[in-house]
């Protein structure tokens, strides 16, 4: 008899905690719907917005920034000698440079552009409402920030840390998503084979060129 007033008492528990799952789902429904969107959208290691995030993002800047006739530029950005230190100093110190430039990155430039994680070691910002020549300063601005930064692993300095930079805009290296980023990852190869830790804007597309 006493097994079973057991056996009633754990299953009255079991109910009682299940209306009480229900109940702050209902009542909170909207902040966990809000927190597992953050979670598919954003890359855990850095907290920047992901690839994913990226297909949709850009699309409608594009489609904003043509309907209102603005331009946006586009930061193509990898960094230098990245492998480096994880064979030097081991993984958790690649994870902790990321980390760091990364939040640097997010820091100075979340009032008027988004950051986002491109893939691996190479990030992309998007600096909406803004010329090619503002956006080339803010490269160079973001490059020297990184620079300066004082990264530590275990204790263990791990710097100096450099970065480089492809800088194209929209419209005047493209109109797409494809062609944009194609001339920002263009003039991103070009900065690493000229020596890294430099910004490089994107030549433009001979179409645009004044006629002589």
């Amino acid at each position: 008899m006493r097994a079973l007033h057991f056996l009633l008492w754990m299953v009255t528990q079991d109910i009682a905690d299940l209306k009480l799952v229900l109940e702050t789902t209902t009542q909170h429904g909207d902040f966990i719907e809000e927190y597992w969107h953050e979670k598919s959208i954003r890359d855990p290691l850095t907290g920047l917005f992901n690839r994913r995030y990226l297909d949709d993002d850009f699309e409608q800047i594009l489609v904003s920034s043509a309907n209102r006739k603005q331009p946006f530029g586009l930061i193509l950005g990898d960094i230098d000698y990245f492998k480096s230190f994880n064979s030097r100093f081991g993984h958790k110190a690649g994870d902790e440079v990321l980390i760091q430039v990364c939040q640097y990155i997010y820091d100075t430039i979340q009032d008027v552009g988004t950051a986002y994680r491109y893939g691996g070691e190479e990030l992309l910002i998007i600096i909406r409402d803004c010329s090619l020549e503002t956006t080339y300063e803010i490269a160079q601005t973001l490059r020297k920030g990184v620079k300066k930064l004082q990264i530590c692993c275990s204790e263990q300095n791990v710097g100096p840390v450099t970065i480089s930079f492809g800088v194209a805009g929209f419209p005047d290296h493209g109109t797409n998503s494809t062609t944009l980023l194609r001339r920002a990852d263009i003039a991103l190869y070009d900065a690493k084979t000229q020596g890294r830790d430099r910004v490089i804007m994107a030549d433009f597309p001979p179409s645009s060129l004044p006629k002589s």
